[in-house]
């Protein structure tokens, strides 16, 4: 009992860990944020810690100019599946083998939502 539910917290810690906001770029006037998609629900809330961060960089508050989702980069999985089977060449002797490979690649874009804001004036 006591491992399970240590096991379900070490889970719970890593998840909540794994998403936070990020500065993209800042200027005197705004700047740019970035989270890893538009979720606010638990475990990320990416959008709380999104306007968390915009309102540090803008205490006297802040517009949303702009928001969407941006193509950071790409993920390339490979897979080769090989099958042998033994084939009888002559019926009770000799077998052969008989090798059959199949490959195949998948390319998944990595994506981030990115908001744009600036300053209130």
């Amino acid at each position: 009992m006591r491992y399970g539910a240590m096991v379900v917290g070490l889970v719970v810690l890593m998840m909540t860990g794994c998403s936070s906001a990020r500065l993209v770029s800042s200027s005197g006037s705004g700047g740019c944020v970035a989270v890893s998609d538009s979720s606010d629900r638990w475990p990320s809330y990416n959008m709380s810690k999104a306007r968390e961060l915009m309102s540090k960089q803008c205490p006297g508050g802040y517009k949303v100019i702009r928001e969407e989702e941006v193509v950071v980069g790409q993920t390339t999985t490979n897979n080769t599946q090989r099958d042998t089977t033994e084939v009888p060449i002559v019926k009770g002797l000799v077998n052969g083998v008989q090798e059959t490979t199949r490959q195949s690649t998948e390319v998944h874009d990595r994506t981030e939502w990115r908001i744009w804001f600036q300053k209130n004036q």
